[in-house]
């Protein structure tokens, strides 16, 4: 069931930014809610608590980056909103991943 969504997700997303070069906060609001919905309903209160945590850790382990001006809020905020709809902490490992190689690469 996550799947489409994470397609909705992803095609929404990409439509706003490349047409208007931003994402709008109710979409980025819309999609953290969905995602925190779906983590509920997989494993309970556990989810929620699961996904809520998932949240304040990706912010702040990518806040540093915002801090240093390396990213954008709204990247942050899609970071964010990507990891707790694929409900698993790995979607965040990945773009930190993804992130430090373009990093590297700009050196």
């Amino acid at each position: 069931m996550e799947k489409p969504v994470l397609f909705l997700f992803l095609a929404a997303s990409s439509y706003t930014d490349l047409k208007y070069r931003t994402i709008d906060n109710f979409q980025n609001l819309f999609f953290f809610i969905t995602g925190l919905i779906f983590m509920t309903l997989e494993r309970g209160l556990y989810g929620l608590a699961d996904g809520l945590i998932t949240a304040v850790i990706v912010f702040a382990a990518f806040f540093v980056f915002y801090g240093a001006g390396l990213m954008g809020a709204g990247d942050i905020k899609f970071i964010m909103r990507y990891t707790i709809i694929s409900c698993n902490h790995f979607g965040a490992v990945k773009l930190f991943d993804v992130l430090l190689t373009i990093m590297h690469h700009k050196r």
